[in-house]
């Protein structure tokens, strides 16, 4: 399956971050299992990523580059089996990270969160309904305070009213 590498820049040091392993074939056509988007977290310490599961959803995970532990933001979800977490992006602080969500079994819980990397403190944010909202990011330099600043997309979709 796919998986996340890290290396220095000039190429030496490779070695393979994550090492996801499935017992069933995926139900997602589309995209290979494994471990997709990593994004580096401001101490260098963490890792987040997306990772497509073998029942077809994409879970949105935290590794620690030195131990290899993983936190799977999305399992412990009621829904978790449902739901899609996807394009984690850190605040400047590190102590948070934003990410997409869908269930289409529940359109008023599809949209923007912030959870903390050890999947704690999972909170939607509170933008307007009536949208689909995308890839979310932090303002750099804002922290994850609730005065830090977003960014998003967004289409106009009645559904998610």
């Amino acid at each position: 399956p796919q998986a996340v590498w890290i290396m220095n820049n000039d190429g030496t040091g490779a070695r393979q971050l994550t090492n996801p392993s499935f017992s069933a074939q995926p139900k997602n056509k589309q995209f290979d299992q494994g471990d997709y988007d990593p994004w580096l977290s401001p101490d260098t310490e963490k890792v987040a990523f997306m990772r497509m599961t073998a029942n077809g959803t994409w879970h949105s995970l935290v590794i620690d580059v030195r131990t290899g532990k993983e936190v799977d933001l999305t399992a412990n979800l009621p829904d978790s089996m449902e739901s899609h977490d996807g394009v984690p992006e850190w605040s400047s602080d590190g102590k948070l990270l934003l990410l997409w969500h869908a269930n289409l079994k529940d359109l008023k819980s599809i949209g923007i969160y912030s959870v903390c990397p050890d999947a704690s403190n999972r909170k939607m944010v509170p933008l307007p309904r009536g949208y689909q909202h995308t890839h979310p990011g932090f303002f750099p330099s804002d922290g994850s305070s609730p005065k830090a600043r977003i960014i998003y997309g967004a289409r106009r979709n009645p559904f998610l009213i």
